[in-house]
């Protein structure tokens, strides 16, 4: 078994959350950012909320600089050559105007008709790329940015933020404080909602205790990615809303255990891509290539939070309540003992029948 994700030592700092925060909210307002490293910066623009005034500002100043960048599986989708690269820089195209953006970087949206993509020309990419698509990624945005390697002259101070903050390394965690809820569950009785945010700000997750568990057995319990359609909805393109309400009802006759209910809408994507994912699958494209075609990678969860939880509430061994392989191997790396696998499957329907079918034949789940 692999060592449990050291607490503190490779968490971001309470300025470095403070930073990442600010970044992120400045992308979503349309205003610009600047990301750092030794070895270069870059003033970028997220192109989903694009704001004119900015953009031409940026482009008058360094006019031969200025470059469109995306994620490798957007390029693709849009014709360009990949050659094995995550990020593919564009030439800034003449004439680019937000009708162009938006079809550039959104499958989703209604193209005005009659409107044709200018000739594109891949650039060669930089290191910085990546921290740049990584940071519109954390913003819930679309993985697109226009980007200077120049500071453009601008009429008020713009956030900096170091490369290295916007994805620490992949095995780091974030600190977790926590509050304890005692709930009643209607049909299930008593139980404990722990909430966990990360240290410094960011999404919260939730663990729902029920029964009393004892930390010295393995520990029977859901890692469950939120879903507001499924969910909330009880939407039918999904076995979501099922699982959800199938491992509280299993845990509740279990007597005892876990339920994690992560905050990974849209595998990660967040709700409103996953709603332009939901557009591109009424127009034929199965639940992974729609999120490739919006430039995501199929999966953008991360376990490192459920592992951490686990951790912080004592939890070493589980049964993992799961039809994910992807699942078991990702919390094993992180220090959970998972000592059985527990499937957990509900009769498909009409309307997510293929849904079912692409999860088995291309992720790998078991049915």
């Amino acid at each position: 078994m692999h060592s449990p994700i050291p607490p503190h030592d490779y968490a971001l700092t309470n300025r470095q959350r403070r930073n990442l925060s600010t970044a992120v909210e400045f992308l979503r307002r349309g205003q610009p950012v600047l990301v750092h490293s030794a070895e270069a910066s870059a003033t970028i623009l997220a192109c989903e909320t694009i704001r004119h005034d900015m953009l031409a500002r940026l482009q008058s100043h360094a006019p031969e600089d200025t470059v469109l960048a995306i994620s490798g599986h957007r390029g693709a989708a849009v014709g360009l050559p990949r050659s094995g690269r995550d990020i593919i820089r564009i030439a800034y195209p003449e004439g680019l105007n937000a009708q162009i953006i938006t079809s550039l970087i959104d499958p989703s949206a209604d193209a005005s008709p009659g409107l044709v993509l200018p000739k594109l020309r891949v650039l060669p990419s930089h290191p910085l790329d990546q921290a740049c698509i990584a940071l519109t990624k954390q913003a819930g945005l679309l993985p697109a940015i226009i980007l200077t390697p120049a500071s453009p002259p601008l009429p008020e101070p713009i956030p900096a933020i170091a490369a290295s903050d916007v994805f620490p390394d992949h095995d780091c965690a974030p600190l977790i404080k926590r509050k304890n809820v005692p709930v009643t569950i209607p049909g299930v009785g008593p139980a404990r909602t722990i909430v966990f945010r990360a240290f410094g700000g960011g999404e919260e997750h939730l663990a729902i205790v029920i029964g009393r568990i004892d930390t010295g057995q393995s520990i029977l319990t859901r890692m469950h990615s939120e879903c507001f359609t499924g969910d909330l909805l009880g939407s039918l393109r999904c076995d979501c809303g099922e699982q959800l309400r199938g491992a509280v009802a299993e845990i509740a006759r279990h007597g005892q255990g876990v339920l994690l209910y992560l905050a990974q809408e849209g595998r990660g994507i967040g709700l409103t891509n996953k709603l332009r994912a939901y557009r591109l699958q009424d127009r034929g494209f199965d639940t992974i290539d729609a999120n490739l075609q919006l430039g995501y990678e199929e999966d953008e969860r991360s376990y490192i939070p459920a592992a951490q939880i686990l951790g912080l509430m004592g939890v070493t061994s589980i049964r993992l309540m799961t039809n994910n392989p992807k699942k078991v191997d990702a919390v094993r790396r992180f220090g959970i003992d998972v000592t059985e696998r527990v499937p957990h499957i509900f009769p498909s329907n009409r309307h997510n029948g293929a849904y079912l079918q692409t999860k088995a034949s291309r992720s790998g789940h078991l049915f």
